[in-house]
């Protein structure tokens, strides 16, 4: 909801590619000259779609979970001093998330990768219960027509957001807070918090899009009975 506010009314992505563009066109006139301007509207957007999300991000975790837990809120004197540097850090990884998703979708070919994965998936998997268990839970949430190669850009898209946040989460959150960065020492500390998070990342995605399908299919179901209905009646 924050974020759609920023973007509607405070930070407009015209907004922030004008500013942008003359920025780099000071800096660097030979090199922003050369480049197309597909490839600088998709920087500018894939930018302003980062720092908008970092930054609702910093302002989400601030107001809603640090500061109304009272285990993270007290003393209240230090608020600010305690929390300031993870949540900078925070911002930054999710925003640097957000532009390697950008990246990786723009330059990336998405139907090769998904067709290793999904190969990859088969041999490890084969017939035991696990793919058999995932096959009809992923059948009943988005068909019953659906396979396993159907479905692998749902699980490929679960894979592409996870791996984004975990990666940024440990080497930005973690490494570049000096609170916590310890020298070198901080990926021996967090890397099962990465991990974790990156599988539970890849679940929340996964779910959404689940949720989307079957939400699409209720509405699209309910639409089919009520027009007989109203066909009826006139």
């Amino acid at each position: 909801m924050l974020r759609a506010i920023v973007i509607m009314s405070i930070f407009p992505p015209g907004m922030f590619c004008r500013y942008f563009d003359i920025t780099v066109s000071c800096l660097s006139p030979r090199l922003w000259s050369s480049i197309d301007e597909s490839e600088k509207l998709f920087l500018c957007t894939s930018l302003h779609n980062a720092f908008v999300i970092g930054m609702c991000w910093g302002i989400g975790n601030t107001l809603v979970r640090r500061r109304l837990d009272p285990a993270m809120r007290n003393p209240p004197d230090t608020f600010v001093q305690r929390n300031w540097k993870d949540v900078s850090c925070g911002a930054l990884a999710i925003g640097t998330s957000s532009l390697i998703k950008s990246i990786w979708v723009h330059y990336n070919p998405t139907d090769m990768v998904e067709e290793i994965l999904a190969n990859m998936f088969h041999t490890l998997s084969g017939n035991t219960t696990i793919a058999t268990w995932l096959s009809s839970i992923c059948a009943f949430v988005f068909g019953s027509e659906t396979d396993r190669v159907s479905y692998n850009h749902y699980i490929y898209e679960s894979m592409r957001v996870g791996i984004s946040w975990g990666i940024t989460s440990l080497f930005i959150r973690r490494g570049l807070n000096p609170d916590v960065r310890n020298g070198g020492r901080f990926i021996g500390k967090y890397w099962r918090d990465a991990l974790y998070g990156t599988m539970a990342m890849a679940c929340c995605v996964f779910v959404k899009l689940a949720a989307r399908m079957l939400l699409e299919k209720i509405v699209f179901s309910l639409s089919n009975r009520v027009e007989p209905s109203l066909g009826d009646e006139l």
